[in-house]
């Protein structure tokens, strides 16, 4: 999570803006147009977005509105969150969803009750976020959406997590 928020915050400070366009995007636990951080696969980006393979870590899709950005497991043991998760490889584990530059949305406007999230105030951003509902929202001057980031839910980090990831005696580094 804070890999992203440094990110936007370098794009931010670069003098780049992205921003979530439509009013008609909802966040929710659901994830971005049914793909679900740890519970959607590459076959259902494939089907979603209309393309031929997912063959890399990560995918971005420069759409009309805005841009998505989809990243996927590459260990069937991936590191996320500092913690270890027994996920199939090809596994979706986070999206990013901005939107155009030009294209701001008020956060007003958002339809997503933002009232059980925490706040995070980082330089020019507040961050609402929900591990419950696995939503992460930055805000830019308290009026303009900058970026949703769905990410695994609390109860999934419970239920994905394992041990897979801790090296044994046999392979330690030393």
């Amino acid at each position: 999570m804070a890999h992203f928020i440094c990110h936007w915050l370098t794009l931010f400070n670069n003098g780049i803006l992205i921003v979530i366009l439509s009013m008609t995007v909802v966040a929710t636990a659901q994830g971005y147009k049914g793909i679900v951080p740890f519970h959607s696969t590459c076959e259902s980006v494939k089907e979603t977005f209309h393309v031929d393979k997912c063959d890399s870590r990560t995918l971005t899709f420069d759409m009309e509105k805005e841009t998505v950005t989809i990243n996927f497991s590459t260990k069937e043991c991936h590191t996320a969150y500092g913690e270890c998760f027994k996920l199939p490889l090809g596994t979706v584990t986070s999206i990013v969803v901005g939107v155009k530059l030009g294209r701001m949305i008020p956060l007003k406007e958002f339809r997503q009750d933002l009232s059980g999230f925490e706040v995070i105030e980082k330089e020019a951003a507040k961050i609402y976020s929900s591990k419950k509902e696995g939503i992460e929202i930055a805000v830019v001057d308290d009026y303009f959406i900058s970026y949703i980031l769905y990410i695994a839910t609390e109860q999934d980090l419970i239920n994905f997590k394992c041990d897979c990831c801790k090296k044994s005696p046999k392979q330690s580094d030393h």
